[in-house]
């Protein structure tokens, strides 16, 4: 309820792979639903992935990371 509040960009990185159960546009929709209301949100889905997506796809992670703490023009 208090997510409309945050002012702050809100990059989400998800961690997907087929063994979970759901596609992957079902996973995207379930954190869209859960952040519905946040005033800039970014969700960037990784593909092969798991719990621990920073070391599954450590450089597809770095990358994310280094994007959301560019200066926003560079987004």
């Amino acid at each position: 309820p208090r997510l409309p509040a945050i002012a702050a960009p809100i990059t989400l990185i998800v961690p997907w792979h087929a063994g979970m159960g759901r596609d992957q546009a079902a996973v995207e929709a379930f954190y869209r639903t859960q952040y519905a209301g946040t005033p800039e949100l970014r969700v960037e889905m990784v593909p092969d992935a798991a719990h621990v997506v920073m070391l599954d796809q450590a450089e597809r992670f770095a990358a994310l990371v280094d994007s959301f703490l560019s200066p926003r023009g560079a987004r």
